[in-house]
């Protein structure tokens, strides 16, 4: 199983460094063709787009490494066994919230399918889809971190 999270984590990385590389591009081209009074609207909406993904897979992926900003001085000053209990309760929140954002960005990607964006012309259903993606993504990396607290294995330990 640890297999499969770090092929998917390695994917993940991948393609964010390909998505933030493609919105350096199509930023400065928008740049430079407004500098040149050439209007090309495309370049907002991908732009838009991108960064939509990028933050949601982005989100995914800090969950996978672990670095989502946390307060944890109120955790520390328990006993160990209540670390645990306290960090499963935290994952089994964010399975919910993921969960809800799945069950939600779905409907939202089937009721929206047929829905064209203004410029680029793509289905706004495949745009929105990131939300399921990511949702089930981060429910993965949840589940996994529940995993390694029962058995022990901290994040530390794995770095």
């Amino acid at each position: 199983m640890d297999r499969i999270a770090n092929l998917i984590t390695s994917v993940l990385k991948v393609v964010c460094g390909i998505v933030l590389a493609a919105l350096v591009v199509i930023i400065t081209v928008e740049v430079a063709s407004r500098w040149m009074g050439i209007a090309m609207p495309w370049t907002d909406e991908l732009a838009r787009y991108l960064l939509i993904w990028m933050t949601f897979l982005g989100c995914s992926l800090a969950l996978a490494s672990g670095t989502h900003l946390s307060v944890d001085f109120i955790v520390k000053k328990f006993p160990e066994n209540g670390q645990k209990a306290l960090n499963i309760i935290t994952r089994v929140l964010i399975i919910i919230f993921f969960g809800i954002i799945m069950i939600y960005g779905t409907k939202l990607s089937i009721a929206a399918i047929n829905t064209r964006s203004t410029a680029l012309h793509w289905s706004m259903g495949a745009v929105y889809s990131i939300l399921p993606l990511s949702g089930l993504l981060s429910v993965f990396y949840a589940v996994m971190d529940i995993i390694h607290i029962i058995r022990g294995e901290g994040k530390e330990e794995e770095q």
